[in-house]
């Protein structure tokens, strides 16, 4: 490790590359069967059958689902059973949003997860390209001779400021840029074959898996909206942060050896492996406390919400605001847990029940 720019040389032990050439293909490869206590509930969203049939024909309609394998892999990934479990309270035409936005993620990464990954001036066009799309004014000319999948942004970013004030666009924008610049950085790492240190890797990671931009688009699908004197607290902010790198570290976990298989270094699983020399069994110790640190340091955060509203001086709509926005958290974060598991979802919940 350069102990002056925190960044290290992935190197990978032997046992490491004998285990990827085991695991050959990605293929159909099943998540690490790694299980953890979650205090959240889970829930569902009613309407989760009509947004995964709507979507897929919105992805069709599109040109983002081009063929039968196209939509295959869609079905197959459970995107629209994530999202019904991010956004469970949502109405049936704001699913239908979310869910298409979240499909349109998915293709997004395969992308940036297969041979445009590798060439960080690519990814970087594409990402500029995407963003000029995001920080067009509401109802401005859309981009010149836009992809299809740029098209199919503009229509969902159009959809998703409705109703929404100017200080939420510029908040939103703001994470979108954080998110798309992420994938060039994550590039450009896997050309040089180097990664942050820990901490700077968390760092990307938490934006790399648009947790951010999740949140912006509960308070737009709940019809709800976090005073900026609010959203910007630094108890919030500390809860969006634990929320993103918890989705990212069970991710991690579970999609190791998927990873691993396609040369991957983006996983603090394989970059502890990498910087500490420590055994898979050691590190999935390892992560599975950094989660339980997490999650414990969230619920005490969680606690002081109505006392931080009261001292804030928010009003009522506002509180309702915060209160959705943080149990949108959770959701995030149990729902992801559920879903990269790969295993059928336990709901301990109805609909609507806090």
């Amino acid at each position: 490790m350069n102990e002056v720019t925190g960044r290290f040389r992935v190197v990978w032990p032997p046992a490491v590359l004998a285990r990827r050439k085991r695991l050959g293909s990605v293929a159909d490869m099943p998540p690490v069967p790694v299980r953890f206590d979650m205090p959240f509930t889970v829930k569902q969203n009613p309407y989760l059958d009509r947004a995964r049939a709507h979507t897929l024909d919105w992805l069709r309609g599109k040109g983002i689902a081009r063929n039968d394998d196209d939509a295959a892999r869609y079905v197959h990934s459970r995107v629209a059973d994530a999202v019904a479990r991010f956004y469970p309270e949502a109405g049936p035409e704001d699913l239908e949003l979310a869910s298409d936005l979240v499909a349109l993620f998915f293709f997004c990464e395969d992308q940036f997860d297969g041979l445009l990954g590798q060439d960080p001036g690519a990814v970087a066009q594409v990402c500029r390209r995407l963003f000029s799309v995001i920080r067009r004014r509401p109802h401005a000319p859309p981009i010149p001779d836009p992809t299809p999948m740029e098209s199919a942004l503009g229509e969902l970013w159009e959809n998703s400021c409705r109703g929404m004030s100017e200080t939420w666009r510029i908040r939103a924008v703001h994470n979108w840029a954080d998110y798309l610049f992420a994938n060039v950085t994550e590039a450009q790492n896997r050309v040089t074959g180097t990664l942050p240190a820990l901490h700077g890797l968390l760092e990307l990671r938490r934006v790399a898996v648009i947790v951010y931009v999740l949140l912006d688009l509960a308070e737009r699908v709940n019809h709800t909206e976090i005073p900026a004197f609010l959203a910007e607290c630094e108890q919030l902010r500390e809860m969006r942060d634990i929320t993103a790198e918890t989705v990212c570290l069970l991710n991690d976990v579970r999609a190791v050896e998927r990873g691993e298989a396609r040369g991957d270094i983006h996983n603090v699983v394989l970059a502890l492996e990498s910087e500490y020399a420590q055994s898979r069994g050691e590190v999935i110790v390892t992560v599975r406390e950094m989660i339980e640190h997490r999650i414990h340091r969230f619920e005490r955060l969680r606690k002081g919400i109505p006392a931080l509203c009261e001292s804030m001086g928010a009003s009522a709509a506002a509180y309702v605001a915060v209160d959705l926005s943080v149990e949108t958290m959770c959701w995030l974060i149990r729902g992801t847990d559920e879903w990269s598991s790969g295993e059928e979802f336990a709901f301990e919940g109805p609909v609507g029940s806090r």
